[in-house]
């Protein structure tokens, strides 16, 4: 299985490819894909704090993790906008 640290690092890139998947999905207005992404991300996120538990340190103590973390919460709240901004411009036509 790896060390803790793989285990976050692997979590932590699944995350990163369903929120460009959200993006993608958001943007196609895809509402089938935009769904299975959301279920796909509820596990991945939940398995991202788990490993993250299990590191024995603080994810963001090192700079790599810190920084890529601040991008997945980046991107998660850029989906989240583009989310409701297409949903608001689907209510205005």
């Amino acid at each position: 299985m790896g060390t803790p640290e793989e285990s976050f690092l692997r979590s932590l890139d699944s995350c990163e490819s369903l929120l460009r998947a959200e993006k993608e999905a958001i943007e196609n207005a895809d509402a089938d894909a935009i769904e299975s992404v959301l279920s796909q991300k509820d596990v991945a996120f939940a398995e991202l704090r788990e490993a993250g538990e299990k590191l024995g340190y603080p994810p963001t103590d090192k700079p790599q993790l810190a920084s890529r973390l601040e991008n997945v919460f980046t991107e998660q709240q850029a989906n989240l906008e583009r989310h409701a901004s297409d949903q608001r411009d689907r209510l205005h036509v």
